[in-house]
């Protein structure tokens, strides 16, 4: 039964322009509060409080609404909207005030949930572009079927849930999965760029050994190799790209000074570059000398050329420059064949035949090693190898071999 209410109630809300529910957006509708005749202080009191308390239901749910725009229908609630507005513009009771302002509460609970899961899973797909993007970069790289077998459990659950906690959960994880993507692409191309830089630097070194002293950065390629040998991730690879590139940047600018410094040496000395070239010392860098060896000065052999064993150079005396193509290939010669020495000095020096044959002879060792290559030395008579073992055993010293 209705409990009737006054018509001065009604006229000092209206007199207010506050009719209930039909508040402007974002304001609030208020109840007035004189009290009826009919009712007591308290009630009146009483009954003022559950309006107010509505108007904050409907206020709360007017949020949710303004939220809603675009991305949820309100249409699910609208018949309990319409009923509490109807309600607020002529109440019956306390008690169905209060009813009202719970389902009211109920509604604006209801929708800003819906709005929420609405949110989450719109979160999840834009994380769709990312994964697409990182799955395309993968193509003829890596391969990527346990992170997409996640992604689409990601996917479905996602689309599946209202839990806004389990479908923020399944946005991460498609993050994750394409972060593990991502990493593991620029792994691929970290490693690519390595090695391709690696193979470039090798073959500058190796073309241009015969020009500067390469031991240092031989020992630094040595040393990056064996670095990529643990490497795991691609800011290791990145590092030892770039310290690839630092040794090549080096390399370049030391063989440039060689060649301007090579262009102004006297025409027997390039002469002597080539023959060394010719007879596989390509790789052993030259330089001039006076001729003298610490003190033993005029001895031969220090007259024409030397090998340093310590910086692993061949230098050569302007003296050379008078002996004819047949001694300067024997000369060149004779030169690399120390280094080979040098490169296998113990077994060589422990060698019975190095004792026997040359009888500890570096020199004539070095000159039967030239013997066997074709360019004998230049005095006829004189016979460095001694026998089929010595040579042999020269033989054998150019393939850096001692068998005897």
């Amino acid at each position: 039964m209705r409990t009737p209410i006054s018509s001065k109630v009604i006229a000092v809300a209206i007199t207010a322009g506050l009719a209930f529910g039909l508040a402007p957006a974002g304001g609030a509708a208020f109840a007035a509060t004189a009290p009826s005749p009919a009712t007591s202080s308290s009630d009146g009191t009483a009954l003022d409080a559950a309006i107010s308390a509505l108007n904050g239901a409907l206020n709360s749910w007017r949020e949710q609404v303004t939220r809603s725009t675009g991305k949820v229908s309100i249409s699910p609630w609208s018949s309990v909207i319409d009923a509490a507005k109807a309600e607020l513009t002529s109440p019956t009771s306390q008690a169905a005030l209060v009813q009202h302002r719970d389902k009211v509460y109920s509604a604006a609970a209801a929708l800003k949930n819906a709005i929420d899961v609405h949110d989450a899973r719109a979160a999840v797909t834009k994380t769709y572009a990312a994964w697409d993007k990182a799955a395309a970069s993968a193509k003829g790289k890596v391969t990527i079927t346990g992170w997409a077998a996640n992604v689409a459990a990601a996917k479905k659950l996602a689309g599946s849930s209202t839990d806004t906690k389990v479908i923020a959960a399944q946005r991460d994880s498609i993050v994750k999965q394409t972060s593990g993507v991502n990493a593991s692409v620029k792994l691929f191309t970290s490693k690519q760029s390595y090695a391709s830089t690696l193979k470039s630097v090798e073959a500058l070194v190796s073309k241009n050994q015969g020009k500067v002293h390469m031991l240092n950065e031989r020992q630094t390629l040595a040393y990056i190799k064996d670095s990529a040998k643990t490497a795991k991730v691609a800011a290791t690879f990145d590092y030892l790209t770039d310290s690839l590139k630092k040794t090549a940047s080096t390399v370049n600018s030391r063989v440039k000074a060689y060649d301007k410094d090579f262009a102004k040496k006297p025409a027997w000395f390039k002469d002597l570059r080539k023959r060394l070239n010719a007879v596989g010392g390509s790789h052993i860098p030259i330089e001039t000398f006076n001729g003298t060896c610490g003190k033993a000065k005029g001895k031969t052999g220090c007259a024409w050329g030397t090998y340093d064993k310590h910086n692993g150079k061949i230098a050569f005396a302007a003296g050379a420059a008078k002996y004819d193509a047949k001694t300067k290939n024997w000369l060149v010669t004779h030169e690399l064949a120390h280094m080979y020495q040098f490169a296998n000095w113990t077994k060589m020096t422990k060698s019975a035949t190095y004792k026997k044959v040359f009888k500890s002879d570096v020199e004539r060792a070095a000159n039967c090693m030239a013997q066997v290559r074709g360019y004998a030395y230049p005095q006829k008579s004189y016979k460095p190898c001694g026998n089929k073992t010595g040579e042999l055993f020269a033989k054998e010293l150019w393939k850096n071999t001692v068998k005897r």
